[in-house]
């Protein structure tokens, strides 16, 4: 039960519900409205006061009349009972569909406008008797002569005009099938229609809609169903109009996984080739726009309904793409930037040439003053030869005088 309330001052709901305003004018006491959410069979609580109360009555409004549905000394329908005197608290037992409407709840100092709306059982499909959730995917069990019954199943309130039209399709194609009604509340019939939809191993999952037509509108129950069994084939497809598969300027290709097996393939892989063969995955979904050339290839694998996989991934063929002006562009730019590079080493090789002319330059000098230096060093080498010999010449002579002095010596010796 979901419960909406808005506070308003008394005044103003009285005079909205045109009971007049001079009733209460100047009491003060606040009231509210209450919007009350409730499912047929089950229970819905009108809770009348937050403070403890002498007063505690029950009112249902309709469009020309009212009636009293229970106060403290009288109950009209015995669906309701006061849980708690002290707070007016009134249960409402196995809800009906005309049980919506407008209900006062007067007490003490509290004043509530209930507005009750009842939903009646939501339409059922099931298959081989079990309940399948709307627009989703189930794998089933045929019998053995590979047959599955379906079963559509909806309400409609006894007093009702008209009555249920069933039309199942299977894959879009449609029939009418006869149905059954049985009373399942005071108030509620129910509407049955069943179908049998021959089902075999290795097709692709068959949709099977129930549309239901009625007084109160259309419905449609749909799912897809099929036999169990795992992905073998796998194909990446592409929007080319073309066999060379050329992307154009700005354009771009969309290609597309797709597998077999049931439930259908839900894990994805959509790969590129790099260098040396190496694959690389660019994206783990279906489909993918692309804009660059490049070999590309996908894989895929389904699963069972628990989640648990059914099997390894299954690859593809391969499709290749040529962006000849993105290629043109990428040539290009590889192109500016080699002639970038060629620039900067000219560059390099201007100031790689200068600098050689200042290391000739210097070495230049350097081969001058070694030349001079050797210049000098063959006059030292001269100048010490020319000593040598000077040296050797005084040598002997020095040997000569020093005889001489031998010889006086011994002179004078040999006189005295």
């Amino acid at each position: 039960m979901t419960k909406l309330r808005v506070q308003l001052v008394l005044g103003v709901i009285i005079m909205m519900l045109g009971l007049g305003e001079g009733k209460i004018s100047g009491s003060g006491v606040m009231a509210e409205i209450d919007f009350l959410q409730g499912a047929i069979t089950e229970s819905t609580a009108f809770v009348c006061s937050t403070t403890p109360t002498t007063e505690c009555e029950l009112t249902k409004y309709n469009a020309n009349s009212m009636h009293t549905i229970l106060n403290r000394t009288y109950t009209r329908d015995t669906r309701f009972k006061v849980r708690d005197l002290v707070f007016c608290i009134i249960d409402l037992n196995y809800t009906k569909v005309d049980d919506l409407g407008e209900y006062h709840c007067i007490t003490d100092v509290e004043y509530r406008v209930y507005y009750l709306q009842v939903q009646r059982p939501t339409s059922k499909l099931f298959y081989n008797n079990k309940l399948w959730t709307n627009n989703s995917e189930h794998s089933i069990d045929p019998n053995d002569s590979g047959y599955v019954t379906f079963k559509c199943v909806t309400y409609l309130q006894n007093n009702c005009s008209g009555s249920s039209n069933f039309i199942w399709l299977l894959d879009n194609n449609g029939r009418q099938n006869d149905y059954k009604i049985k009373t399942l509340y005071d108030d509620l019939l129910e509407y049955e229609s069943n179908i049998k939809i021959h089902f075999k191993e290795g097709e692709k999952g068959k949709e099977v809609k129930c549309k239901i037509k009625s007084a109160s509108g259309q419905e449609i129950l749909v799912g897809t169903f099929g036999v169990t069994y795992a992905t073998d084939t796998v194909v990446l497809q592409d929007n080319s109009d073309n066999n060379h598969r050329i992307i154009l300027e700005d354009e771009g290709k969309q290609i597309t996984c797709e597998g077999n097996g049931y439930p259908l393939p839900r894990d994805f892989l959509i790969e590129k080739e790099g260098e040396n063969g190496v694959w690389e995955v660019i994206v783990t979904q279906s489909s993918l726009t692309i804009t660059d050339s490049g070999t590309y290839a996908c894989e895929a694998r389904n699963h069972f309904e628990n989640g648990t996989e059914m099997g390894h991934y299954i690859i593809s063929n391969k499709l290749t793409f040529r962006n000849y002006d993105s290629e043109l562009k990428a040539m290009t730019r590889t192109l500016t930037a080699m002639s970038d590079v060629v620039t900067e080493l000219h560059k390099q090789q201007v100031v790689t040439n200068q600098t050689l002319t200042d290391m000739n330059d210097k070495m230049s000098e350097i081969f001058n003053e070694r030349a001079s230096l050797n210049i000098s060093m063959l006059n030292l080498s001269i100048m010490h030869t020319d000593m040598s010999r000077i040296i050797s010449e005084m040598t002997v002579k020095l040997h000569d005088l020093s005889t001489v002095q031998r010889k006086i010596l011994r002179h004078f010796s040999l006189n005295i």
